[in-house]
């Protein structure tokens, strides 16, 4: 290290900050936020944070009225795993997501491809709707999300036939359409400003999240700053300045000195849905 860098690093100047930000090992994040699946979300990691948990972020409205609904409609479902834990970023790459025959050592593939696939997903999903929507009277529930107008389905069990079903509507022009009722979600925006009050969010790779809160710490925040891992390889970090006046100053240093691809503004992105 040199003699300057010395210096601005025991003088925990704003230079000397900058400077160790560049000697983490930092890599690109990748896609931020799952969306096909409806958790992890942008709005539910707010209720990680500090004091947040058992606030209200999302008011709702069940529709009593039953309609029928089409498949290609669904942005994601609410409980799903891809063959290996495989994240995606689309309820279509979810579905293609799903195994090819051959790597299949077992009988129950889930097919994806052929007129007989699709007959025995969509009766499979129809015979056992009632189960899959694990609620009292059997009716599934789908969300619908008005801040940024998407439908998820909510499910204990059937993700990967849903996906297989909608990779075939979607890819070959069919459809599927089953019974449900609908949720009518809207964010509560005072809550929610709340939780962005006086913080800076930022998912950044786990690896660097330990040094750079460290290093958060050291140069200003005094105490370590909030983190948690919420996805495998993605973490979550809090920079706050309400009780620490340069909180603002390092939040602006990190997104000025990491490089675009190696975080995500998650504050920046959910002002925009509010």
């Amino acid at each position: 290290m040199g003699f300057l860098k010395v210096i601005h690093r025991k003088l925990k100047t704003d230079q000397g900050f900058r400077e160790a930000l560049c000697e983490l090992p930092i890599g690109e994040l990748g896609q931020p936020i799952q969306t096909a699946k409806y958790e992890p979300n942008a709005i539910s990691l707010l209720q990680w944070l500090p004091g947040m948990k058992n606030v209200e972020l999302i008011q709702s409205t069940l529709e009593p009225k039953k309609q029928k609904f089409s498949v290609r409609k669904l942005t994601g479902v609410c409980a799903g795993k891809t063959p290996g834990n495989v994240d995606v970023e689309t309820f279509l790459n979810y579905g293609r997501a799903l195994r090819p025959a051959h790597e299949y050592t077992l009988g129950n593939r889930i097919g994806y491809e052929t007129e007989e696939d699709f007959q025995t997903n969509c009766e499979y999903l129809r015979n056992r709707l009632s189960w899959i929507a694990g609620n009292d009277d059997g009716v599934p529930v789908i969300y619908h999300r008005a801040w940024d107008n998407t439908y998820y389905l909510v499910n204990i069990d059937g993700g990967n036939h849903f996906a297989a079903v909608y990779r075939q509507c979607i890819e070959q022009k069919r459809d599927f359409t089953f019974e449900c009722r609908i949720e009518q979600q809207s964010l509560n925006v005072e809550n929610c400003r709340k939780g962005l009050d006086g913080h800076g969010l930022l998912i950044v790779p786990t690896p660097i999240v330990e040094p750079l809160a460290y290093l958060l710490s050291e140069f200003g925040l005094k105490i370590r700053p909030y983190t948690t891992e919420f996805q495998t390889g993605k973490s979550l970090l809090s920079i706050g300045w309400n009780y620490f006046p340069k909180g603002l100053q390092l939040y602006r240093s990190v997104c000025e000195t990491l490089p675009r691809k190696s975080y995500f503004n998650l504050s920046r992105y959910l002002l925009t849905l509010l």
